[in-house]
């Protein structure tokens, strides 16, 4: 026969327990939602960056250092292709992203 002292022993060491698989879960948790939320916004800024080569055909670089005329200025055209690439990673970083969070969210396992 056991002594009600054993008993309350186990129920403690088995409420710490659960306590430590709960803070690990969070943490587990916090991180895919910080994830997440940082790959939509990279994939978002990505998809904007694309629409705007895609209308534009241009992009132009200035280097810092230079004030008023001594200014330095590179500019280009782009074709179609690198564009398309930047929309199709952007697209992918905005599915990882919203994929995690969805996957954070969701509690019917």
């Amino acid at each position: 026969m056991k002594c009600s002292k054993e008993i309350e022993e186990n129920s403690d060491d088995e409420i710490i327990a659960s306590l430590d698989i709960a803070q690990k879960q969070r943490k587990v948790t916090l991180k895919r939602l910080i994830i997440g939320l940082l790959c939509s916004i990279i994939g978002i800024t990505a998809i904007l960056h694309a629409l705007k080569l895609f209308l534009t055909h241009t992009w132009i670089l200035n280097l810092q250092g230079g004030d008023g005329p001594t200014s330095v200025f590179i500019a280009g055209k782009t074709g179609n292709f690198p564009p398309t690439v930047i929309l199709i990673l952007g697209g992918l970083m905005l599915t990882y992203g919203a994929w995690e969070i969805w996957k954070t969210n969701n509690h019917d396992k």
